[in-house]
């Protein structure tokens, strides 16, 4: 007996649930570092999304942790994505290579040292070293405007750690970093 093929098109409520999954990451996409918490006016007017809309999303964003309500009835980022940011940033499993690294730029240097992916026109922050003296508040994971000016050890800062001439492929000089640092 022959099968057959299944029907290319879908299913109509699977279009919709698609469609919740992009207004529930509109939502989240709607914070910014440094606010603090958002009110829901605010939420549907960076989303473009209706109030009513906004209210069942959450719903489910604060179940899964995503997002939490505080007190004076604002919200705020949950701790759900700190946990994804987690496996994001060991998914590049360069931490135990590149920390030595920049321990050692952030110790010679007595600057901040930082390890940065481009992500489309973004760059994130794996992982960073502040020299012994510092005080700071931090959170890796951090987007940040690719080619922005920052405190933190770019491409540039471990060039110049490695006595790299200016133009030198940064891949070819962290590779040589890492080379020396060796296991």
């Amino acid at each position: 007996m022959k099968q057959k093929d299944a029907p290319q098109t879908e299913h109509p409520a699977q279009l919709d649930d698609v469609a919740a999954v992009g207004r529930a990451l509109a939502a989240l996409s709607a914070f910014d570092p440094g606010e603090g918490s958002l009110m829901l006016a605010e939420l549907a007017r960076r989303t473009g999304l209706y109030k009513s809309t906004i209210l069942r999303l959450i719903a489910s964003l604060e179940r899964a942790a995503f997002i939490r309500r505080l007190p004076d009835g604002g919200y705020t980022v949950g701790p759900e994505p700190l946990r994804l940011a987690q496996i994001y940033q060991e998914s590049f499993r360069v931490k135990d290579l590149i920390l030595p690294v920049l321990e050692d730029l952030s110790q010679k240097s007595g600057e901040t040292a930082s390890f940065d992916v481009r992500e489309g026109s973004s760059r994130i922050c794996l992982h960073r070293v502040e020299p012994a003296r510092a005080v700071r508040y931090f959170v890796r994971g951090r987007k940040a405007a690719a080619g922005s000016r920052g405190s933190g050890c770019r491409a540039e800062g471990i060039r110049a750690a490695a006595g790299a001439q200016p133009g030198r492929d940064s891949r070819a000089t962290v590779a040589s970093l890492l080379r020396r640092a060796g296991p």
